[in-house]
């Protein structure tokens, strides 16, 4: 198989961008013995308010756990329709499911690896939670 011919098969992805900023910030809050809570998580939560202009954030473990959170709060449920990027990590869809609701996948722009509103539009129905 050509090289060209591997390259039109693979899925592009991005590194991570992580700077020695980064690993310091997270080798100081280790050595805090403050991993999930602490001074750097309250930090982080105000910051994310004063980005977005709200009055409370909650810093979470993992986007599953905040996927969870949210489809909680919407009220998701058994019946509902959540559309899905179909490039997502199995931890998406598998929350959706937990709460009963079903996944329906909408393809990505080839060129930003996300999905559009032009993708999105026709997989929109009754059943769809926005």
């Amino acid at each position: 198989m050509s090289k060209t011919s591997d390259q039109e098969k693979s899925i592009p992805v991005s590194r991570p961008c992580i700077d020695e900023q980064d690993i310091n910030a997270v080798v100081e809050v280790l050595r805090s013995g403050w991993i999930t809570t602490g001074a750097r998580a309250a930090e982080f939560e105000k910051l994310v308010c004063d980005r977005v202009g709200c009055k409370e954030a909650v810093a979470l473990t993992s986007a599953t756990a905040a996927m969870h959170l949210l489809l909680h709060a919407y009220n998701i449920g058994p019946g509902d329709e959540v559309i899905t990027p179909s490039m997502t990590w199995v931890s998406m869809v598998n929350m959706i499911m937990a709460r009963g609701a079903t996944p329906v996948f909408v393809d990505i722009d080839k060129n930003t690896l996300m999905t559009t509103a032009a993708l999105i539009s026709p997989h929109i129905t009754e059943r769809t939670k926005l």
